[in-house]
């Protein structure tokens, strides 16, 4: 190859790339101010003042000045004029606060040309008898035709002592940090505006005092906008306080307490691994640390601190939801008021279980919350940012975190709604009774003494009292009504409380009615199922008596799949056809009467129903041996096979992730102690940490999908309690690691003891 190099040459950048580049990685002006205040943070200020000057007017300016470290001009060269700079990476913390650097793009600073035409900044470090000004007009970077190395930049050193329009700004040797001077604002800043900057502003720390040594102040001019808000002041109305923490151990702790209600319930510490088990053995969102505050608009609360509604709807309307810390410093959008800061769908669910907090399923909403997550940059490498900084990027690690918040939030909801119960239902109860028997015993003696009066008012050897002990009469007769008021009251009272369990009852009933409907709509499928199926099954028959009578003839190797496929289609038009026999035979009345059964008939029965299943997923069933001498139960055959294919269906689930040949079912059987005794052991993944008793709650699940998000109704395991101890009085029990190393089911049932005849 005959070639001659004749030059090397390298990109060349158009001069408005840059700002192109700011106004795609800075989303807002919001987010534009937010990011020079955390500049302000890694430089180590301890103060920085956001301050809006001769607004309304052409002059309108705004200053962002902090007490940082400021910069000489090696920096100002060597940092703060190259975009893109990686020191935050290789430099992550603080000089001399040691704070944990929350920039790491160094793309933040072109997010000021969405702020002004010009800039001034003026920075000074401490000891010099000087400081340094940059002057920036972002228009030059729209001019085309030029490289960005054109753009030049004026920097002047400027004497102490100095003062220009904007005040003197750095008094003596010992004055260090920067004053960032906006001219010619592109945005309208009237009140509204500022009052959104402010809300941001006061989000951008944690409202719970993580940071304690930098403050950040904003001057309008406006008195209402000005004043600070105190959100500290407010978490005293808590009724219950939520924290959590992930370790870099990666062990989960949990703590709901409630100072009104004096409780405090802990779990953990448990394994993340064992703790949630469908999100891999490791967390991928690193150790996080969670706060949150349940603080619902409760009047005797509010009266006993002395804060109005209106106190509670503002601090509520600013601060409510759950938001992230970077290091301490906010993450947008997450707790934002708008739709998309409710990450955790919180006012989804809410929506679609409006239940009060008394009833089954009550789950909290994001208006009655007010909560953090905090993380960091070094702890934390798969939460990044996006680059428009508008979230975190939405990986594995970022649905880690969501799932597992979800899942410390149920813990809450789980212990907040049995302490209500109890204190609403059980107390109460217990009040109304011993106030109905309180008052029928006084009213008993007032009766008797009104009766003796009486005795005593008609003798006759009391003539002279007569008009003395009539009018005393009416006063205990007076008192007798007063006391059965009392006592109609007491009974009132428990009435209300049958009304609100009669209410439940009827939630319950409506539930049965939703299942029975499904019942209908499973019958219905079945059928069709059935007849479709034996159509296609007819039809491949036919095919497949054409092909071996040579009617239909294919060439090798298409004769064999050909071949292959019509056993496929035959084998599973045969398992559909079982199964919807299988399934239209629970429509039988003897089903559905109460009888003698025999329980392993059944689980032959249904284990020969899923047979081509299991072997198709490679799973290995061991049923009971010979089951001739165990005793019968009286029972419901369909809640029998109800059960056994619930707990069927979830050890399937559980071993999704088992590998092959470890895929295992145990069931045994046997008499002991009058009762007839099921085993029923998985060798899937087995039950997470703390969930041995909730998972036989009523809308109680274990199942996420890739987000966290909670998945299926919760009713399975439930039902199963219900037909095993209502039904049947017996008893369910669960415990994990079973005897396979996943979930193990017992379930005790009372035999009958059949007696031989003579």
């Amino acid at each position: 190859m005959n070639r001659e190099l004749i030059n090397s040459l390298p990109f060349e950048i158009e001069a408005r790339v840059p700002i192109q580049l700011g106004r795609e990685s800075i989303s807002s002006s919001m987010v534009a101010v937010s990011e020079l205040v955390k500049n302000a943070y890694d430089a180590d200020a301890e103060h920085v003042i956001v301050q809006f000057n001769n607004l309304g007017h052409d002059t309108a300016l705004l200053m962002i000045s902090d007490n940082g470290d400021g910069m000489d001009l090696n920096l100002i060269k060597k940092y703060w004029l190259r975009i893109g700079t990686d020191c935050k990476n290789s430099i992550t913390r603080s000089t001399q606060k040691r704070r944990i650097l929350t920039g790491a793009k160094g793309l933040g600073r072109l997010g000021i040309d969405r702020l002004c035409h010009k800039l001034i900044l003026q920075t000074k470090r401490k000891g010099t008898d000087h400081f340094f000004e940059l002057h920036i007009e972002w228009e030059k970077y729209e001019q085309t035709g030029h490289s960005l190395s054109d753009i030049l930049h004026d920097i002047y050193r400027v004497k102490l002592g100095s003062e220009d329009d904007f005040g003197q700004t750095f008094t003596d040797k010992k004055s260090k940090g920067t004053r960032m001077i906006m001219i010619g604002l592109k945005d309208s800043w009237d009140q509204n505006f500022l009052l959104n900057l402010r809300q941001e502003l006061s989000l951008l720390l944690s409202p719970f005092g993580a940071v304690n040594d930098f403050k950040i102040s904003l001057i309008t001019g406006i008195k209402d906008i000005d004043s600070a808000l105190s959100p500290t002041t407010m978490l005293d109305a808590a009724q219950w306080i939520v924290k959590a923490e992930l370790d870099e151990d990666e062990q989960i702790t949990i703590t709901a307490s409630s100072p009104k209600f004096s409780e405090k319930h802990t779990l953990g510490p448990h394994p993340w691994s064992e703790w949630i088990k469908d999100r891999g053995l490791h967390p991928d969102c690193g150790p996080f640390s969670f706060e949150m505050y349940f603080i619902p608009r409760d009047p005797s609360t509010l009266k006993r601190l002395d804060f109005s509604f209106h106190a509670w709807t503002e601090f509520m309307t600013a601060n409510s939801g759950v938001r992230i810390y970077r290091d301490d410093f906010r993450v947008r959008p997450y707790g934002d008021p708008s739709g998309k800061g409710d990450w955790l769908d919180l006012g989804l669910r809410r929506t679609r279980r409006p239940e009060a907090i008394t009833q089954k399923g009550w789950v909290v909403g994001p208006l009655q919350v007010v909560g953090e997550v905090i993380i960091s940059r070094l702890k934390n490498p798969e939460l990044n940012d996006q680059t428009n900084r508008e979230g975190i990027v939405e990986g594995e690690g970022f649905f880690d975190l969501r799932a597992a918040l979800l899942k410390v939030i149920g813990f809450f909801e789980q212990k907040a709604h049995e302490s209500a119960v109890q204190r609403k239902v059980q107390k109460p109860s217990e009040q109304a009774k011993e106030h109905v028997n309180r008052t029928t015993k006084q009213a008993r003696e007032k009766i008797t003494n009104l009766h003796e009066r009486i005795k005593d008012a008609t003798s006759t050897k009391n003539k002279g009292k007569e008009d003395s002990n009539l009018s005393d009469l009416l006063s205990t007769v007076s008192d007798v009504a007063s006391t059965f008021e009392e006592a109609i009251k007491a009974t009132d009272e428990k009435d209300k409380l049958q009304e609100e369990e009669t209410k439940i009852l009827e939630a319950d009933k409506d539930t049965l009615a939703n299942l029975a409907s499904l019942g209908i709509l499973a019958v219905c499928f079945g059928h069709e199922a059935k007849e479709y199926t034996n159509l296609a099954a007819s039809n491949a028959k036919k095919i497949q008596n054409y092909y071996e009578k040579g009617i239909l003839k294919l060439n090798s190797p298409y004769d064999n799949k050909f071949s292959r496929s019509l056993d496929i289609i035959g084998e599973s038009t045969d398992f559909i056809r079982t199964f919807s026999g299988f399934a239209l035979g629970n429509i039988r009345p003897d089903k559905r009467k109460r009888k003698h059964i025999q329980i392993s008939v059944i689980i032959h029965d249904i284990f020969n129903v899923f047979a081509k299943s299991l072997e198709r997923q490679n799973i290995t069933v061991n049923l009971p041996g010979n089951t001739d001498k165990i005793s019968p139960i009286r029972a419901f055959q369909i809640d029998l096979e109800s059960i056994i294919i619930n707990l069927l269906t979830n050890s399937i689930t559980a071993m999704v992730d088992i590998p092959a040949e470890k895929r295992i079912i145990n069931i045994s059987l046997q008499d002991e102690n009058g009762d007839v005794v099921l085993s029923f052991a998985d060798s899937g993944c087995g039950l997470e940490e703390g969930t041995d008793n909730r998972i036989f709650d009523p809308m109680f699940s274990t199942k996420r999908d890739r987000k966290g998000n909670v998945e299926g109704t919760g009713m399975g395991l439930s039902i199963v309690k219900t037909f095993v101890e209502d039904h049947c009085g017996g008893a369910v029990t669960a415990k994990s690691p079973g005897t396979l190393g996943g979930a193990e089911i017992e379930i005790r049932i009372p035999a009958i003891i059949l007696r031989n005849k003579k």
